[in-house]
């Protein structure tokens, strides 16, 4: 009798933290577009030496130079130098450049973003989904 009074305050306790995390997790709500706003760095901010968003991130012109992609239906990224695992068929058919980043759309168009720092080495982005 004392073993299964054991199980059964066990169990209640076990439902009592499952039903405490479900209730946590409808609570949560997404974050709209609206709530992130882009803002400039605070002078404290600033003065840390943190570098901010501009400095971080730049914009980059995407050029349409013909290129070709074998995206197999897919909208990504990839270094030049990629190939895909199964056939060994490079991502990037045409006017491929192995230092170079490009944007692959699900049709097989692609765009050139240019020369990328890992591109070209075994640690290469391949096959980044947007």
């Amino acid at each position: 009798m004392r073993f299964l009074a054991s199980i059964i305050l066990v169990l209640l306790g076990f439902t009592a933290h499952v039903t405490a995390e479900v209730e946590l997790a409808q609570v949560a709500v997404p974050e709209s577009d609206t709530d992130i706003a882009a803002r400039e760095a605070s002078p404290q901010e600033a003065e840390s030496g943190l570098l901010t968003s501009r400095e971080l991130l730049q914009k980059r012109k995407c050029d349409y130079n013909g290129c070709k992609c074998s995206s197999r239906g897919y909208q990504f990224h990839s270094c030049g130098n990629c190939v895909w695992t199964d056939t060994g068929e490079w991502a990037i058919t045409k006017k491929r450049v192995s230092t170079h980043i490009f944007e692959c759309g699900p049709t097989g168009t692609c765009c050139d973003y240019g020369v990328a720092s890992d591109c070209g080495t075994s640690s290469a982005r391949c096959f980044v989904r947007d």
